[in-house]
Order: C-alpha cells, then sequence, then structure tokens
C-alpha cells in the first residue's frame, strides 16, 4: 500500500461508528416484498410478515456508508464488499421499533493471493429492541485492495 493509503484514520477496536432508530413500518414491508417478488397474500394483512433481507433497508435510516468508510481511512476506489452475515435472535414484526448501534469489531492486514496488500475491516450493527434485548447482529466485511478500480465518488 502507498504510505497515504495504507494510514488508518486511527479508529480503534470497539469504537461506535453510528446509531440510529428504525421503525418497521408495515406499508414499507409490502413495498419491500413486492420489490422482491414475494406477493403472496399474507403481505396485505395488518401485520404482514416481515422477510428476513428487509432489514437491508436499514441503510436508509443510518449513517452515509461512504461517509462511515471514509472515516475508518478507507480509499473508496479500492473498496469492495466482503461478505455480510446476519444473526436473528428475534424474528422482525411490523411496528417494532429497533435501536441500532455499528461497531468496528475487526481490522487486519493481510498479503492478497493475487499479490499486494488487503486490508479488512469487519462492522457490526446490533439491533435491540425497546427494552434493550438483542433483536439481530449484522457483520459486514469491507475490503480495501492495493490497486484501485478506478472508480471515484
Amino acid at each position: 500500500m502507498t504510505e497515504s493509503s495504507s494510514q488508518s484514520a486511527n479508529v480503534c477496536l470497539g469504537t461506535v461508528l453510528d446509531r440510529f432508530e428504525m421503525t418497521i413500518e408495515a406499508g414499507k414491508v409490502r413495498e419491500f416484498a413486492r420489490a422482491v417478488g414475494d406477493i403472496g397474500p399474507a403481505h396485505y394483512e395488518p401485520d404482514p410478515p416481515v422477510p428476513l433481507t428487509f432489514v437491508a433497508t436499514a441503510a436508509f435510516w443510518g449513517r452515509d456508508a461512504a461517509d462511515l468508510l471514509t472515516s475508518l481511512g478507507l480509499d473508496l476506489s479500492r473498496a469492495l464488499h466482503g461478505e455480510e452475515e446476519f444473526r436473528y435472535e428475534l424474528p422482525l414484526a411490523a411496528g417494532m421499533r429497533l435501536h441500532a448501534e455499528t461497531r468496528l469489531v475487526e481490522q487486519d492486514e493481510r498479503d492478497s493471493r493475487r499479490g499486494g496488500k488487503i486490508r479488512r475491516f469487519v462492522l457490526q450493527t446490533t439491533y435491540t429492541g425497546p427494552t434493550g434485548q438483542t433483536v439481530l447482529v449484522q457483520r459486514r466485511t469491507i475490503l480495501e485492495t492495493e490497486t484501485s478500480f478506478g472508480l471515484q465518488r
């Protein structure tokens, strides 16, 4: 990595990067279900079932992703989405109000198989209900390669 790109933004493991609240609205659940092709009659009930992938809409409630990643010192022209996992502790339901907190939980640098270095950042967002119980844990791995992909923001 070049000297300037390998500089971290001095964010320590465990640092809270974002906090937000999200309400699971029945109308938005219906819209999401239709958008992903799940048009079963249950989605027209007053309390429609919440698709497991609905939590992806949290991206519209929290901090801008580009802002969050650059706060970690990542060069967006070299950033890749590595992997994402969701661990549900409780089922989601329309009307739930979730509190979310995103933290940096892992960070390292390693040699890539194709040569060069890769920096790896793992962000964990924990969603809790009104009484503080964990509802869902989301983990995202972001990679920064040594070579630019030519994308600018």
